[in-house]
């Protein structure tokens, strides 16, 4: 079977080479149609939102090969697992060169660009490279990769965890949903201030009373659980209250306009 399978790729190769020139031609880009990609060294610009990478073409085949088209696909995730992810696109990436057998051609600086896309209740992306022909790849893992967005610290009031504690008294959970702390980013944050405004009269907005509370430092994707006591006007009824979470700016989070929520709370 080999032998035969041997005699078949010589006499395919001396028929090649007996063509004219052009339809010679032809027929190499056609048949060196196993153009490998890598793409590596991804990189995120967290104030761009965009994520950087370096893309290395490779012919893989016999002959002369023409540049494939690099199809970039990326979702946003909430959590750091692949699948059920929200398909933000794809994005072509055309190169016309042609590679000598064996050749290969990187490009610098790719890069994905979310723009708006980038949304606040999205923590991650998953992003993908391939060719656009028919590749042989030995390990199509390493053109993926899932990164973080958050590389800053993002507090916010934690709606779902109010609970009553009896007599006016209230409990509840400040988080920190930026990326877990490490040594280069340190995504902690420091000390800050939760401010409460409790409308204690539905009829007229203008009657207020604020309580400050004196919130302490939390980790990356940490939390830190708060009480408060609710106003007297608020003993007898249900109050809105605006809950604002690091309400002097001392924080440089990562989104500043999701600091804010207005919920309902009071009752014996």
């Amino acid at each position: 079977m080999k032998i035969v399978q041997h005699v078949s790729f010589i006499v395919s190769l001396l028929q090649l080479l007996t063509l004219p020139f052009q339809t010679k031609a032809q027929q190499i880009i056609a048949l060196s149609d196993l153009v490998t990609t890598k793409a590596a060294n991804f990189r995120l610009v967290a104030e761009q939102h965009k994520v950087y990478f370096d893309l290395t073409f490779t012919n893989a085949g016999f002959g002369v090969a023409a540049l494939p088209v690099a199809i970039v696909r990326s979702e946003l995730s909430r959590d750091s697992s692949l699948g059920q992810d929200e398909g933000v696109g794809t994005q072509n990436i055309t190169v016309n060169e042609n590679l000598a057998m064996g050749q290969s051609r990187t490009l610098n600086s790719v890069y994905f660009d979310y723009g708006a896309k980038v949304l606040a209740n999205y923590t991650y992306a998953v992003i993908s490279v391939n060719g656009g022909v028919a590749l042989q790849e030995t390990n199509y893992e390493n053109n993926k990769l899932i990164v973080n967005f958050r590389q800053k610290p993002d507090l916010i009031f934690d709606d779902s965890s109010i609970r009553r504690l009896g007599d006016g008294n209230f409990s509840f959970k400040i988080k920190n949903i930026g990326a877990k702390s490490n040594p280069l980013h340190g995504m902690g944050v420091g000390s800050s201030n939760t401010k409460l405004t409790f409308y204690t009269s539905a009829g007229d907005p203008s009657q207020t009373e604020i309580v400050n509370i004196p919130t302490p430092p939390i980790d990356g994707l940490g939390f830190t659980q708060l009480q408060v006591t609710v106003p007297k006007a608020c003993l007898n009824h249900d109050c809105a209250v605006k809950i604002k979470v690091d309400s002097n700016n001392n924080i440089n989070e990562f989104i500043e306009n999701n600091n804010e929520t207005t919920i309902r709370m009071g009752g014996q």
